[in-house]
C-alpha cells in the first residue's frame, strides 16, 4: 500500500516532467517549473512511498520514480555504500594526519561507519556461500543442524561452523583495531585475509 505524501523535508510540492517515453526531469518544484516556461509539458506531482528502513552508517537510498496514472510514486531501494569509499577515508585521513596515525586520530562516524560496512559486507558473504548450497541465507543453512535427515544435518551443521568460525575471528580483528593492538587496516584485502578463504572464494 502506498503512503501517498509530499516531500516530507521540504514545504514545496515535487513534481516530474513527464512525455510519451517516461520520466524526463525529476525532481522539480513550482519554481523550476516556472523558470522553464514551457506550458505545453505535462508535469505530475509525486507523492513519496514509505522510506525503507536503512543503516545510514553503510547504507543510502536511491529514489525510483515511477508512473502510476496522473502521479509519480517514489519508491526507494536501500543501496549499500560502497567499502572502497570507507578505506579511501581512512588512506586520506591517515596522509593528512602522517606516520603517527592511530585508532585515536578516526572520527566516531568514520569507526561507526568502518563498522557496520564491515558487518555489512561478510554478512553479504556468508549469504553468498550459503546460496552456492542453494539455501536462502547462512541463517537458513544452519538451522538445518538438527535436521533428522543426515544430509541436511551434516549441511547446517558445517554452515553453522562456518559462520561462527567467520565472526570470532572477524570480532577478535576488529576487537584488536579498536585498541589498537592491530593496525587500522587500509584495504578489504587486509579484512579478507582473516576471514575463513571459503567465504571469501565462495568455495
Amino acid at each position: 500500500m502506498y503512503s501517498l505524501t509530499q516531500d516530507i523535508n521540504s514545504l514545496e510540492k515535487v513534481f516530474a516532467l513527464v512525455d510519451a517515453t517516461g520520466i524526463v526531469l525529476f525532481p522539480l518544484t513550482e519554481a523550476d517549473i516556472y523558470s522553464r516556461n514551457q506550458p505545453n509539458e505535462n508535469y505530475y506531482p509525486c507523492f513519496r512511498n514509505v522510506t525503507p528502513e536503512y543503516n545510514p552508517f553503510c547504507q543510502y537510498l536511491v529514489e525510483k520514480p515511477v508512473i502510476v496514472g496522473n502521479y509519480v510514486i517514489i519508491n526507494y531501494d536501500v543501496v549499500p555504500i560502497p567499502i572502497d569509499h570507507l578505506f579511501d577515508e581512512l588512506n586520506a585521513l591517515r596522509d593528512s594526519v602522517g606516520p603517527e596515525f592511530n585508532i585515536s586520530h578516526v572520527p566516531m562516524s568514520l569507526l561507526a561507519s568502518f563498522d557496520a560496512s564491515v558487518t555489512y559486507k561478510v554478512t553479504s558473504l556468508l549469504d553468498a556461500w550459503a546460496k552456492t548450497r542453494r539455501y536462502d541465507n547462512i541463517g537458513s543453512l544452519a538451522d538445518y543442524r538438527d535436521s533428522p535427515i543426515e544430509k541436511f544435518r551434516n549441511e547446517g551443521l558445517r554452515g553453522q561452523l562456518i559462520r561462527d568460525t567467520t565472526w570470532f575471528q572477524l570480532t577478535n580483528y576488529l576487537g584488536g583495531i579498536l585498541t589498537g593492538v592491530i593496525p587500522i587496516p587500509m584495504s578489504w584485502a587486509e579484512i579478507e585475509a582473516v576471514l575463513p578463504p571459503r567465504i571469501v572464494t565462495g568455495k
